[in-house]
């Protein structure tokens, strides 16, 4: 319990919460994310660290597509916007607060990024050095390493960018 306190306080101390589209680079341990599900290039995690079991975020991409929904403490409001004001490759971008969709500069087929009351998936194709590839069910990893609830980095390690 003490753990998860210290856990979240680098989260405090930078504000809660970052912007939605990077709810993975700023705010996730994913040292701290025990794998439950995985197939491919897809995964979920429990991560029951507070803020982060308070509500849902999601921000996901296809192709020059972005749909992006956040009910959770600390983010800011979806507002309309045009030009690379919230994150560099936004064209523009039609918000309600609570949820939005606009245009980008296509980087990848498919990019998903979410987290639902204590659980937090993402995928992406085509696959990312960042997004492991893994196979894992109710908790028990089975590729590329073996184990029950182990954290994401210890199941897949991050690999090295192809460049």
């Amino acid at each position: 319990m003490a753990e998860e306190a210290q856990d979240a306080e680098p989260l405090i101390a930078q504000g809660g919460y970052a912007a939605p589209e990077q709810v993975y680079e700023d705010t996730i341990d994913v040292n701290s994310l025990k794998l439950m599900f995985a197939a491919g290039c897809c995964n979920t995690g429990l991560y029951p660290v507070w803020p982060h079991y308070c509500g849902w975020n999601v921000r996901q991409e296809f192709c020059c597509l972005i749909n992006q929904t956040c009910i959770m403490p600390g983010p800011e409001a979806y507002l309309c916007h045009c030009g690379e004001q919230k994150s560099p490759g936004d064209l523009c971008q039609i918000g309600l607060f609570v949820c939005s969709i606009g245009l980008k500069k296509p980087t990848a087929c498919y990019r998903g990024k979410w987290e639902c009351f204590g659980l937090v998936g993402n995928g992406e194709f085509p696959v990312n050095p960042q997004n492991p590839v893994a196979c894992a069910c109710c908790g028990v990893a089975l590729h590329p390493n073996t184990g029950f609830m182990l954290p994401l980095r210890v199941v897949a390690p991050l690999r090295e960018r192809m460049d």
